[in-house]
C-alpha cells in the first residue's frame, strides 16, 4: 500500500552525510503525518507514493534539507554584549542570539563572529527509512501529534465518541494547545479535546 499526504505512518530512521557520518535516527518507532512538516518537508514529500513494509534511501540537496548556507547569517556581535549575559564566549559554543540558536566561530578585538546558519545547512544529506505501518487509530494520532510538537511522549489518551482528554505530566501552555486542538481536530473525528495535567485530574481539580 502506498502512503499518500495526509498519511499517519510509522517509521523508523537514520541521517547521514556523504561520507556517511550518522547525524540523527530513530530511536524507536515514530508516528508522523505527511504533509504536516513533523520532518523536514523535503524529506515528506519524498516520501509520498513510497510503499509501506519497504525500507529506502533518500537523497537531499541542501534546499530540500536545511537550506543553502546564507552570509548574512554570519555576524559580528562586540562581546560586552556577552560579558553582559555572563558568558564567555570560545570557539564552538552554541548561544542564542535574538532567539535564535548561534555557534561562536572566533572572538578577535573585542568582536565575536557568530555563525546563525543552521550546522547541516549546505549539506547534501542521506536518510534511511523503513515505513512500517499507516496508523488509523485516533488516540495514537493525538500522541503523535503532542509528541512531535512539544516532545512530551507520556501522554494518556482518552476518547469518547468524538470528544477526547488527554492527560499530561506537565501542563501545556493555553497558546500551544491551542494550536494542538486544531492540529488533531483536521486529523481525527475529534470535534472536541480537553487537556488536563495529571496531578490536577488526580486531585479531582
Amino acid at each position: 500500500m502506498a502512503v499518500k499526504k495526509g498519511d499517519f505512518i510509522e517509521l523508523e530512521y537514520s541521517g547521514l552525510l556523504e561520507d556517511g557520518t550518522e547525524f540523527d535516527k530513530s530511536q524507536k518507532p515514530m508516528v508522523i503525518c505527511l504533509g504536516e512538516q513533523h520532518m523536514l518537508s523535503g524529506l515528506e514529500k519524498s516520501l509520498e507514493g513510497k510503499e509501506v513494509g519497504h525500507s529506502y534511501e533518500i537523497k537531499l540537496s541542501p534546499e530540500e534539507g536545511f537550506g543553502k548556507r546564507d552570509s548574512r547569517l554570519i555576524r559580528l556581535i562586540p562581546l560586552g554584549k556577552f560579558i553582559r549575559e555572563n558568558i564567555n564566549p570560545m570557539p564552538g559554543l552554541e548561544v542564542s542570539i535574538d532567539g535564535v540558536l548561534a555557534v561562536v566561530k572566533s572572538v578577535n578585538g573585542g568582536r565575536v563572529l557568530v555563525d546563525m546558519n543552521h550546522p547541516l545547512a549546505g549539506k547534501n544529506l542521506r536518510y534511511k527509512i523503513r515505513i512500517n505501518r499507516i496508523v488509523t487509530d485516533d488516540s495514537e494520532k493525538v500522541r503523535a501529534i503532542i509528541a512531535i510538537r512539544t516532545g512530551i511522549e507520556d501522554v494518556n489518551v482518552s476518547i469518547d465518541g468524538s470528544k477526547c482528554r488527554v492527560s499530561t505530566k506537565n501542563e501545556i501552555p493555553e497558546d500551544i494547545a491551542e494550536k494542538l486542538k486544531d492540529e488533531i481536530k483536521r486529523h481525527t473525528k475529534i470535534s472536541e479535546v480537553e487537556f488536563e495535567t495529571a496531578s490536577k485530574a488526580k486531585d479531582g481539580k
